[in-house]
């Protein structure tokens, strides 16, 4: 019928204090085998999480697009009118200033014309170029910057959202048109002097929450409003988590289901603040031993973080998301206590010499550069 998505923000693994003057503080988050409860957000069993992933997305701060224009002198060495157009595209934030009156991508241009003279020197020509540009800023909009250093002129865009889509420059050529006073033609060479570095879009920063969540604006008008801590920290990055989650629903058999079982399946989203990841993700572990926390493009380890001192050898397992069934994996490992070794196919054996409670980490590295490793700290268990 609907898809319920329910988003929620981890500040803190504590809750607040009692708001009548107790000191005694609850852990937001506790853990048991098979069992995860979140105050104020809900409680979730092992078995009900579909395909037994959660799945992790990285906070990224984002960064801005910019193009280098090198010195063209060679380009600009006949006198006459020049026009430097750098194309400015938008994508995932639509201000009014990048909209257009007719149906077309957000955007705008950056065009101005510029002279050369005879007998002017490279640096000279760049200025032209620069000045021309600078105009082309209002200084109450500061959208881009143009930045001169030597013969070399950048223009570097302020929001993480805006592009260079492509530059061009054209010379006036008086003559190519009879019948008028003439007309621009396009350099072919100088798409290729240039260099265009990419922008990329932020994603789970605080700005990004408030503006694609609408916190905390948004759930303030739910049935259950925000807690003050679970508003987003300005400045602050965070990391999502995100499931399925899959509940029978009781009394729905017989003729009404069909003889056959209903559920509920509601998508859960977790945004935690980077510097509890770590902790996060142990509680996790804890309670959800068969659930994998898988990124994409990176490798996750299968296998349970723990190691018995039985002298017994454990097979490491280790899968990548998506999946990609040629890979091979190359193990190894940090702080390996005495009596714990790991062999580069993933060996680990534990002798009765190893301290019950020590811990150490094992990374799993792909054969397929494009993935991410992964690192889990394992622990020594009795045998």
């Amino acid at each position: 019928m609907f898809t319920y998505t329910k988003e929620v923000i981890i500040n803190s693994l504590i809750a607040d204090a009692d708001a009548y003057g107790s000191t005694q503080t609850l852990p937001r988050i506790t853990a048991e085998p098979g069992l995860l409860r979140i105050l104020r957000s809900g409680e979730y069993k092992q078995s009900g999480i579909q395909g037994a992933k959660i799945f992790k997305t990285p906070g990224v701060a984002g960064s801005t697009s910019n193009i280098l224009i090198p010195n063209l002198g060679a380009l600009l060495a006949t006198p006459g009118v020049y026009r430097i157009t750098v194309y400015i595209g938008m994508a995932g934030q639509y201000l009014g200033d990048f909209a257009h009156a007719n149906w077309y991508p957000f955007g705008k241009p950056l065009m101005a014309d510029f002279s050369v003279s005879a007998g002017m020197s490279d640096a000279e020509k760049m200025t032209q170029m620069y000045n021309a540009l600078n105009l082309t800023v209002p200084y109450n909009n500061i959208f881009a910057r143009v930045i001169q250093s030597g013969t070399d002129v950048t223009v570097d865009l302020t929001n993480p959202y805006a592009f260079v889509a492509r530059a061009s420059l054209d010379y006036y050529n008086p003559e190519l048109c009879g019948m008028c006073s003439g007309t621009y033609e396009e350099i072919p060479e100088f798409p290729g002097l240039v260099t265009i570095t990419p922008n990329v879009q932020p994603f789970a920063t605080a700005q990004w929450l408030i503006e694609n969540l609408r916190f905390p604006s948004y759930p303030n008008l739910r049935y259950a409003a925000l807690n003050a801590e679970e508003y987003p920290i300005r400045g602050q990055m965070y990391t999502q988590y995100s499931f399925a989650y899959d509940v029978e629903r009781p009394g729905y058999y017989g003729i009404s289901g069909v003889n056959e079982k209903m559920a509920a399946v509601t998508r859960h989203v977790y945004y935690v603040l980077n510097s509890l990841v770590a902790e996060f993700e142990t509680l996790v572990d804890d309670a959800f031993p068969d659930v994998d926390i898988v990124e994409n493009f990176s490798v996750f380890i299968v296998s349970a973080p723990t190691i018995a001192n039985d002298g017994v050898s454990v097979a490491l397992v280790a899968d990548s998301y998506p999946a990609d069934p040629t890979a091979t994996y190359t193990w190894t490992g940090a702080g390996l206590p005495t009596g714990v070794t790991l062999t580069s196919g993933g060996v680990l054996t534990a002798v009765s010499t190893a301290t019950v409670g020590s811990t150490f980490t094992v990374t799993a590295t792909s054969s397929n550069p494009d993935y991410k490793p992964a690192t889990r700290t394992f622990t020594v268990v009795a045998g």
